[in-house]
């Protein structure tokens, strides 16, 4: 299981955020990449790119937390992946007025357990997606571009659109062939999708670590034997929510759906995001 134990705002992140506020200008994130390399935690800042980057993502609508947090939306698909990698960076860019696009936050899962990301062939409509919570002093002002590539507009469904025919009901004679083609093979890709993964919020809770061994066990309820999981704080944390989650240096196992603290045990209760995977 992935655990995304390290998520910062990068040097040149932190810089852009002074420049902007002298310059009263918003904050323009243009893209996110995943990378399948991995650093150690103290070179994170100084990085300007993610490490061997494999895919761009998808950047949504970010949407208001207060008044100096907002949450960015971010999604990973493996449509037109043609061959699977193991997953250890997510980065976030923005615009620099001066430098041009720069690497603005990062996030890095342990070493031991990267993201496993299946070529489209091998699991179709394989997804991931993450919530960053980006603090600045003007959140509202946060704006996110957003790639239109592949999206279908008004005027375009019109196009595409099949009206029924007269005295027929809806039925594959209604459509072209190539429509037919699509429906004919509806079922089995629908069996595919049942296979996908499936997000649960949940709450790390500070009474269920077990305190000499510092682990904490999601056995119970997804046993490794059935399930994949990955483990992130969900959006909804505090600031001492996240602080507690930060110093524990939490690291996950390869054979049970167990998470090991090798900083200090949690003495709070995080929310968090489980996304589960059955085997």
């Amino acid at each position: 299981m992935a655990i995304w134990s390290n998520t910062i705002k990068t040097e040149k992140g932190l810089m852009l955020d002074q420049k902007l506020l002298t310059l009263s200008l918003p904050l323009k994130l243009k893209g996110a990449k995943s990378g399948g390399g991995w650093v150690n935690p103290t070179q994170l800042f100084k990085q300007t790119a993610v490490t061997e980057p494999k895919q761009d993502l998808e950047l949504k609508p970010a949407f208001l937390s207060d008044e100096t947090t907002a949450t960015i939306p971010v999604s990973l698909s493996n449509a037109g992946l043609t061959q699977s990698y193991n997953l250890y960076q997510v980065g976030i860019y923005a615009e620099d007025p001066e430098e041009g696009d720069i690497l603005y936050i990062i996030a890095q899962t342990d070493l031991e357990n990267g993201e496993r990301v299946p070529a489209q062939t091998d699991t179709a409509g394989y997804s991931i997606d993450w919530n960053f919570a980006v603090k600045t002093s003007a959140a509202s002002a946060i704006q996110v571009v957003i790639n239109e590539a592949g999206k279908l507009t008004i005027s375009q469904a019109e196009s595409l659109f099949v009206k029924k025919e007269s005295g027929k009901g809806l039925s594959a004679n209604n459509f072209s062939d190539s429509h037919k083609t699509f429906l004919e093979g509806l079922p089995s890709r629908l069996e595919e999708l049942g296979q996908k993964s499936v997000k649960v919020s949940a709450t790390l809770l500070a009474s269920r670590w077990n305190k000499s061994a510092k682990t904490y066990s999601f056995e119970t309820e997804y046993p490794a034997e059935a399930y994949d999981i990955s483990v992130e704080p969900n959006s909804t944390c505090t600031v001492d929510q996240l602080t507690a989650w930060s110093m524990a240096n939490i690291v996950g196992s390869a054979t049970t759906n167990t998470m090991k603290a090798f900083g200090d045990v949690p003495t709070v209760n995080i929310p968090i995001i489980i996304k589960v995977v059955k085997k």
